[in-house]
């Protein structure tokens, strides 16, 4: 797990001395170890920061090279890296046990194609000299981030949008509406779109490669989309025991490493799943057993408090539990960090807990795993039963208000050009204009699920497809920048790719067999998590922020949004953002969880709008306009 980033183009600027700078800005991910290098004609430079998992002696420093004229850099973990290495090894020599040597035999026996046969998380940067490219790719998922831009006709490549900055010379930059306006609607800009004009994504399961002589041309192929094909030979009991078979070595190939692993948990059976399976594994092997993380708020209410059901588990499996109080001195104390971390504003209020959490794994652990992608790959949200089974989806009372919501929904963009294709939306475009001050704007949030969702006409499949491609990697993507803001690792073998295959050869109707949401990992389960877990209703981490905003933050939420000296008002209109404050404080949706959620992700979203533009400005120089 690394920080990468470089530059490409002429060899003016100084080009070394501002890979520095980017480096610099990503010290956080690689605080074992930096390199930088260069081409002998300087049109191309590349950086690296280390955190050394694999491997740890400097055999696995980059960038790494190949005698041919192979250059690269590469951020993640290659989990099949033994398999390859198995064989590649009668050809070529290796120098290392570092999972990151496998790319440069593996690119001089394939090319490109390479790219796909990697099962892990990964972004990398590979200089060609034979052709004169530079690619850039990006895992499946995207799991690991990696941004670029033109920038005074040179391509700038990183982990980071900070980093890009370090080698920017601006001290001004255009918001991008599109984004801007995605985020407000669905939690996270979608495809390519950051919230920054110019400055781009690279998509999951594409390669990008640039001519070093013109950047500014580009070829984008996707390598990998995912496609359900469904077996039809398969019955429950038997996508259940392929399940059980691949999880176990999916968990097993995520243990793999040279330093502790420690795990995540909460009462879900996502992370739960993942740490009962990784310590039966882990424990045979080491002298100490894995340790589980788990975030709690002292409010007096047990919908806060996951450790009830978690330290069962732990205590079953006779592992260590680390309990993580979180308050609300905390988030006014870490707030800006968090969004520092973000880079831009993503996803919804877990990010807070997740940072909080972090931090204490930061002290003992390296490496953690988590519960990440087993709601959309195997269905675990009330969406995916609604476009499946409609109302008659509804299997538990606590399941209603999002039925009721879905269903509300789809009335509404049935007689407005509004679309939510399945995911929350927190902003209509109406309330958006009023916030912006705009009257004959065309908003569009939608344009970029309705070029994924074009040719797919199922309701259940573009349910899947939208999670797939547009919520999960506003997840994955906010978990690895506030892991990696304390130097840890995070992974997640619920998104190895034969799992990821596996769910995809799976039919809706076998996921959720009898309406049961996750019906093959909660069947799973069974024997192997407390009794406790099948009795309570979903939570996701809850965050008590709805009750926070109204009382311990109540002032702090009134200086961010309204104050004098707030930053909000460089974008949107005064008037209206007092108009909304108040309506909140007052609002009697506050007595019914499901629909404060809902207001209180919109304060969210604004306070973490307003400490974006705000740290922006006061910490790296750049208005945000």
């Amino acid at each position: 797990m690394c920080g990468i980033c470089g530059i490409v183009g002429n060899a003016a600027n100084n080009k070394s001395v501002r890979v520095k700078q980017m480096m610099h800005r990503m010290l956080h991910r690689g605080p074992d170890g930096e390199g930088l290098w260069h081409s002998d004609k300087k049109e191309v430079t590349l950086g690296h920061v280390r955190l050394a998992i694999q491997d740890t002696s400097d055999a696995g420093a980059q960038p790494m090279h190949h005698a041919a004229g192979l250059h690269y850099v590469i951020n993640g973990e290659i989990y099949n890296y033994p398999q390859l290495k198995n064989q590649l090894s009668s050809s070529v020599r290796f120098d290392s046990q570092c999972d990151s040597e496998i790319i440069k035999h593996g690119w001089m026996k394939k090319g490109a194609k390479f790219i796909n046969e990697l099962n892990g998380m990964f972004a990398l940067a590979i200089f060609d000299e034979r052709n004169g490219t530079v690619t850039l790719a990006r895992d499946r998922l995207g799991i690991k981030p990696l941004y670029y831009t033109i920038y005074n006709e040179q391509l700038l490549f990183a982990s980071e949008i900070k980093a890009l900055f370090g080698a920017i010379d601006s001290s001004e930059w255009e918001i991008n509406r599109q984004g801007l306006t995605e985020y407000m609607t669905y939690q996270t800009a979608l495809g390519e779109n950051t919230l920054f004009s110019n400055i781009y994504q690279v998509r999951p399961g594409h390669t990008i490669t640039f001519d070093i002589s013109r950047p500014a041309n580009m070829k984008k192929i996707a390598y990998w989309t995912p496609h359900q094909k469904e077996d039809k030979s398969f019955s429950f009991g038997c996508a259940l025991d392929n399940f059980k078979n691949i999880f176990h070595q999916s968990v097993e190939r995520h243990l793999l490493s040279d330093v502790d692993v420690a795990s995540y948990l909460s009462s879900g059976f996502d992370s739960s799943s993942v740490f009962a399976e990784a310590s039966r594994i882990y424990n045979k092997t080491s002298n100490i057993p894995l340790t589980a993380y788990t975030g709690r708020f002292d409010l007096g209410n047990e919908w806060y408090d996951e450790t009830g059901p978690a330290g069962e588990l732990v205590k079953s499996l006779e592992g260590r539990h680390q309990k993580i109080d979180i308050n609300a001195k905390s988030f006014i104390e870490n707030f800006d960090a968090v969004i520092d971390s973000l880079d831009e504003p993503r996803m919804g209020m877990g990010a807070f807990s997740q940072y909080m959490v972090a931090k204490e794994v930061s002290f003992d652990f390296k490496v953690i795993l988590t519960g990440h992608g087993g709601d959309e790959l195997f269905s675990g949200y009330p969406v995916f039963s609604y476009a499946k089974n409609g109302l008659f989806g509804i299997k538990k009372l606590s399941e209603l208000p999002h039925y009721g919501y879905f269903f509300l929904s789809d009335i509404q963009s049935s007689y407005k050009n509004e679309q939510g294709y399945g995911l929350p939306v927190l902003w209509s475009v109406a309330e958006q204009k009023k916030l912006l001050g705009l009257r004959d704007s065309n908003l569009t949030p939608w344009s970029e699920l309705e070029k994924w969702l074009a040719k797919e006409d199922d309701f259940s499949n573009r349910i899947f497809n939208t999670y797939l491609n547009a919520y999960l990697p506003g997840l994955l993507m906010v978990e690895d920048k506030v892991s990696m803001a304390h130097s840890i690792e995070s992974r997640t073998p619920f998104l190895d790719n034969e799992i990821v295959d596996l769910s995809l050869s799976i039919s809706p109707s076998i996921k959720l067999k009898d309406r049961q949401l996750k019906s093959i990992i909660k069947t799973y389960a069974k024997n192997r998590l407390p009794n406790s877990y099948f009795s309570q209703p979903k939570r996701g981490f809850p965050t008590p922020l709805r009750h926070w905003l109204r009382s311990d933050l109540a002032d702090f939420v009134s200086q961010r949004l309204i104050g004098t000296n707030n930053y909000l008002s460089r974008i949107f209109d005064d008037n209206e953002l007092k108009c909304i404050l108040q309506k909140y404080q007052s609002s009697w949706r506050r007595h019914l969880r499901p629909l404060d959620e809902i207001q209180s992700h919109k304060i969210w979203q604004l306070l973490s709008m307003e400490s974006w533009i705000r740290t922006w400005s006061e910490k790296y120089g750049v208005e945000l306009r």
